[in-house]
C-alpha cells in the first residue's frame, strides 16, 4: 500500500499562520533632532497604532492595537557625525517596550508586554537627490503573555532600509524581521501531563510610508508558528 510505503505524513506545517494586514500608527520622536551625547544622537520614541487584516487560510478578520515607548541611539563610527554628502557608517542601539492586544472576530486572543533590546550596524547617505539608510542587527526579546500567564525569552534578526522621498514630508521604508522565543508550559495530555518546552517563531516583511514624521501607514505580510522542542 502506498501510505505504508511512504510512512506517516507530517502535517505540522498546516498549523502555520499567514496573514495580510493594513496598519495605521502615529509615531513621535522627541526631540526631533535628538540629544547629542558623545557624538551620537539619542531620541525618545512614543507611538500608538492599530491594524486590521485577515488570515489568508481561514478568512477570519483580525484586529490589534499597540502602544510603544523606547529609546534609540545612533553613534557614527566612519564618515563623521555631520556635514558632507558622503556615506556614514554608524552603530544603532534601541530599547523598546511594547504593549499589544489582538482579537479575532471581536474576541481577545492575546495580550502581552514585550521588551526588545537591539543593536546593529548601518549606513546612511544620498542616493541621487534622496537621503537613504539601511541597517541590520540582532536583538534580545522578553515577552510576557497575560492570557497564558507565561514569560518567554528569545531573539530576533532585523533588516531595515528607507529613503526620504520628499524631505520632512514622506519617507518610505522596508523592514524584514525574524523572531523566536522559547518558554515552558504545562500540557495535560497525555496523562498525567508534563511541562514541555515550546518555541514561538515568526517573520514579517513590512512596507511603510511615514507622513510628516508623525503618521505611519504600512502593509505587512507575516507568518507565525509554534513548535514543541523535544
Amino acid at each position: 500500500r502506498l501510505r505504508d510505503a511512504l510512512g506517516p505524513i507530517d502535517l505540522r506545517a498546516s498549523n502555520a499562520k499567514h496573514e495580510i494586514k493594513i496598519n495605521i500608527a502615529t509615531i513621535q520622536e522627541v526631540p526631533k533632532n535628538g540629544w547629542d551625547i558623545g557624538g551620537g544622537l539619542i531620541k525618545l520614541k512614543l507611538g500608538s497604532g492599530g491594524s486590521v487584516g485577515f488570515d489568508a487560510k481561514t478568512g477570519e478578520t483580525k484586529s490589534s492595537g499597540e502602544l510603544t515607548a523606547g529609546l534609540k541611539g545612533e553613534f557614527p563610527i566612519l564618515g563623521g557625525g555631520g556635514g558632507g554628502g558622503g556615506a556614514k557608517v554608524y552603530i544603532i542601539v534601541q530599547l523598546d517596550v511594547i504593549f499589544s492586544i489582538a482579537s479575532v472576530a471581536g474576541v481577545v486572543k492575546s495580550e502581552s508586554l514585550e521588551l526588545i533590546a537591539f543593536a546593529g550596524i548601518g549606513v546612511k547617505g544620498k542616493i541621487g537627490p534622496f537621503e537613504a539608510y539601511a541597517y541590520v542587527g540582532v536583538g534580545f526579546v522578553f515577552l510576557y503573555d497575560f492570557i497564558a500567564d507565561v514569560a518567554k525569552f528569545g531573539g530576533l534578526v532585523r533588516l531595515e532600509a528607507g529613503v526620504e522621498v520628499i524631505p520632512k514630508v514622506l519617507k518610505v521604508k522596508v523592514l524584514a524581521e525574524l523572531k523566536g522565543v522559547v518558554y515552558k508550559k504545562f500540557e495535560a495530555l497525555p496523562p498525567p501531563g508534563a511541562d514541555k518546552t515550546f518555541c514561538d517563531y515568526s517573520g514579517k516583511v513590512k512596507v511603510q510610508a511615514d507622513l510628516f514624521l508623525i503618521i505611519s501607514i504600512s502593509v505587512t505580510y507575516s507568518f507565525s508558528d509554534t513548535k514543541v522542542l523535544e
